[in-house]
């Protein structure tokens, strides 16, 4: 039986603020493509990008938002009550009108499975 997912026998599954694995004498770019001092934390979600001493990519890391970002139990009431309602001194039509005529496409980081 073949199987279609690789195995790499190394975490493979971050979340903000955890310190990703580098190669020995290698860099870290952070979703923006800044280079990373070494030792530094995941500070945002996104893709990272680790690469060897050489400058060959060597992992693409998926790093996920915090759990606690996404706990309702942190969030008030009627914050979450406005972010569900529709506004409603807004028309259909005012609302139609503020959407860009050309919205921007998904833009994915290279070397992670992007274009």
């Amino acid at each position: 039986m073949r199987y279609l997912a690789v195995q790499t026998g190394q975490q493979t599954v971050f979340a903000s603020g955890d310190l990703l694995p580098l190669p020995e004498g290698g860099t870290l770019k952070d979703p923006q493509g800044q280079v990373a001092p070494a030792g530094a934390t995941a500070s945002q979600p996104g893709f990272y990008l680790a690469f060897t001493k050489a400058g060959a990519q060597d992992f693409c890391y998926a790093v996920n938002g915090s759990g606690a970002e996404a706990d309702p139990a942190t969030i008030s009431e009627d914050e979450i009550v406005a972010a569900i309602e529709p506004p409603r001194a807004r028309s259909l039509a005012a609302l139609t009108m503020a959407l860009p005529a050309n919205p921007p496409r998904e833009s994915r980081m290279p070397g992670c499975g992007g274009t």
